[in-house]
């Protein structure tokens, strides 16, 4: 029997890093990360094996951008320490309309298939619109933004299977690029839709902010993974040098899957394979968590995705290949 098909472990997973790449679009400014290039690949490996927090599976998604020899810099250390799995990734500046029909910039992180082709991985930064200065060239140009008709057509042109994950920092204190920003109704209506396959939450939360993040989305099943934001590679796993003497605040999430863009996949469409910060269970039913407290997580019974559940056209794509 082939043992790399079996799940014998949980896959902690980091989907939101940044590198030097940022600063060319929307971090200009930011020393600390613009010495994360690839000649420090090494001093991020080196923290996402930190044996508290052992990152298997991540993702460097950089404003606008996609850097690919970044990319393939940290993925030829697949292997290395507890390093398992790299992902291609973006995090995207998008205009989606609130409950007001207003354009509201939000930040949906997208996880590409590492399966390729390797040239669509290749090709994949020259389908993200940029300027004679190689700035992004947004069409909702107030807003700084891509509309949610030219992201589709990126996510169409790129060509690679992807799960979309939406910004969600502090819900119940909403801030700018968070999906919550949208307003309640709109929030949650996107969600599981054609642009929202999941939530991010900063790994930095206490449990009843958590929790309430959890009870403002009323559809079952919806997705939530935890990201670092990183933007400092030495302070990682913290956002930046700032948060230095909070590290005990830091959790990841994990996911009863193989370190593959299919298990990404699998645990999307069925959350209770999804284990948000450092309980022991793999199993996070949405609506029971939502109504307990977060040590119910010990020993919760599971509560697989309901029949008929909405995914992105991004997602559901890759899941039938």
């Amino acid at each position: 029997m082939d043992d790399s098909k079996i799940v014998t472990s949980p896959v902690r997973v980091d989907f939101h890093i940044h590198s030097a790449a940022s600063v060319r679009t929307r971090d200009a400014g930011n020393e600390a990360l613009a010495r994360c290039t690839s000649s420090k690949i090494d001093t991020l490996v080196e923290k996402l094996g930190n044996p508290r927090l052992p990152i298997n599976m991540c993702s460097i998604t950089d404003h606008d951008c996609f850097d690919v020899e970044m990319y393939r810099a940290l993925k030829s250390k697949e292997g290395h320490g507890t390093l398992k799995k790299v992902l291609p990734g973006v995090e995207f500046t998008v205009a989606l309309p609130d409950d007001m029909g207003r354009p509201i910039p939000i930040h949906v992180v997208a996880i590409f298939d590492d399966r390729g082709p390797d040239d669509l991985i290749e090709a994949l930064d020259s389908h993200i619109p940029k300027t004679a200065g190689g700035r992004p060239e947004y069409d909702s140009k107030d807003k700084g933004t891509f509309s949610s008709q030219r992201f589709s057509q990126i996510l169409s042109d790129i060509g690679l299977s992807a799960v979309l994950i939406g910004h969600e920092k502090s819900v119940g204190r909403e801030q700018k690029n968070d999906v919550s920003s949208l307003g309640a109704e709109r929030a949650d209506e996107i969600v599981l839709t054609e642009f929202v396959d999941a939530l991010e939450i900063r790994n930095r939360r206490n449990e009843v902010d958590m929790r309430d993040l959890v009870e403002r989305y009323t559809k079952p099943d919806v997705p939530f993974v935890l990201g670092s934001d990183c933007h400092n590679w030495d302070a990682y796993p913290l956002p930046s040098a700032d948060f230095r003497g909070r590290e005990d605040e830091v959790g990841f999430c994990s996911l009863k899957c193989l370190p593959t863009f299919e298990g990404l996949v699998m645990s999307i469409t069925d959350p209770s394979r999804i284990r948000v910060g450092n309980a022991r269970s793999l199993i996070l039913p949405h609506r029971s968590w939502a109504a307990s407290t977060l040590s119910s997580m010990e020993s919760p019974a599971p509560s697989p995705c309901l029949p008929g559940s909405t995914l992105s056209s991004e997602i559901t794509r890759s899941a039938s290949r």
